[in-house]
């Protein structure tokens, strides 16, 4: 951003990059305003568009990583959406010995070209069950329990998900302030760390809520099945903490992905949706002459039974469902902390990135 400021270490009307100013969210806008404590000059060789993908990322993993005391010669295990800048810091600026990350099959050579030394494939092995143990896990997802097996004894487990940790694993929370940003400069400017923006962004303002859309993608909930469709038997994968939310929607059997692989249960299914991008495990849970439909593109290669379905929008649909929605047979599910003002859309994308949410996360007009 083009900044005016009257800080000593800001020059006036200079390229600056920050995250928040006192834990305020920063507006998504062409212009903003922002205090001098939390403004650092953006690195030369930046791009703009580069520049802004990195201030949480990597503010919050250097954070992290430095209260668990990652160190040189000790090693580390990211589970999540650090892996990619946090690979990188772990590497050059912390001087870790070993770095691991999780990721699904497509993103695992990315991993490694960034440094991973060894990159564990989520979708087919339960990191915790690797026979190696770390010196500091980082959890991105939420798994702080599981993370807990992955870490030696005396290691810590840093998570950036609130919620209920337990000894070796504690909450960070990023509070920003321009001097991690200075620090890690020299980095950037190096080339040692590079930001890590996903091939199909970026997303020009206009097309803000096109890019909440695509976050939302490997979030996706299935409502319609129940009521709409009137299947027999649902079932649907989550974490612990939103089995409930799904069997009160109507879910026959909510299946906990952190503790069991879903294409390991008995019972298979006439069709598996598949919206975060596995469709070669899901085709495993799909009975006989079933179908696979996943709405993840480019994850990796698609062979029946399972197909890709990519929605072209009209308006047949939504008066097909009125119905459904106006006799409440079909609910929208609006995460209790996911209604964001517009002003605050930044805080609404951190908040989809961690992965909490429990339903839609919506941004609304200030009247």
């Amino acid at each position: 951003m083009a900044a005016a400021s009257t800080s000593d270490q800001i020059p006036s009307v200079n390229k600056a990059w920050t995250y928040s100013d006192n834990g305020k969210s920063v507006q998504v806008a062409e212009y903003t305003a922002a205090g001098g404590r939390v403004l650092a000059l953006k690195p030369k060789n930046l791009s703009f568009i580069g520049a802004a993908s990195l201030p949480l990322v990597i503010e919050t993993a250097y954070g992290g990583l430095e209260r668990a005391q990652l160190s040189d010669g000790k090693s580390v295990l990211f589970l999540g959406g650090a892996g990619g800048v946090g690979t990188q810091l772990a590497k050059h600026v912390f001087g870790a010995s070993k770095v691991a990350a999780t990721a699904s099959t497509g993103k695992l050579e990315l991993l490694r070209s960034l440094g991973a030394d060894l990159a564990i494939d989520y979708t087919k092995e339960n990191f915790e069950d690797i026979e190696e143990k770390f010196d500091v896990v980082y959890d991105a997802v939420g798994q702080s329990e599981r993370a807990a097996k992955a870490v030696k004894d005396g290691g810590l487990v840093v998570t950036i998900v609130v919620g209920p940790v337990s000894p070796p694993a504690f909450t960070f929370v990023l509070t920003s302030t321009s001097s991690i940003l200075e620090k890690l400069k020299p980095y950037l400017e190096s080339g040692k760390v590079k930001p890590v923006i996903d091939p199909k962004g970026p997303f020009p303002f206009p097309n803000v809520v096109e890019a909440f859309s695509y976050l939302e993608t490997s979030r996706a909930s299935g409502k319609l099945a129940k009521h709409v469709f009137g299947a027999s038997k649902v079932a649907a994968t989550a974490s612990a903490g939103k089995l409930e939310l799904l069997r009160s929607l109507g879910a026959d059997l909510a299946i906990d992905y952190t503790k069991e692989n879903f294409e390991d249960i008995e019972e298979k299914f006439d069709v598996v949706y598949d919206a975060v991008g596995q469709s070669e495990r899901a085709v495993k849970a799909a009975k006989d002459g079933g179908m696979v439909v996943t709405i993840v593109i480019g994850i990796g290669p698609i062979t029946p039974p399972a197909f890709s379905f990519v929605l072209t929008s009209t308006s047949s649909i939504l008066e097909e469902l009125k119905p459904y929605l106006e006799s409440g047979k079909v609910k929208p599910v609006i995460d209790p902390n996911g209604q964001f003002p517009f002003t605050n859309v930044v805080e609404a994308f951190s908040y989809l990135e961690t992965s909490r949410a429990s339903g839609k996360v919506v941004v609304y007009p200030i009247p």
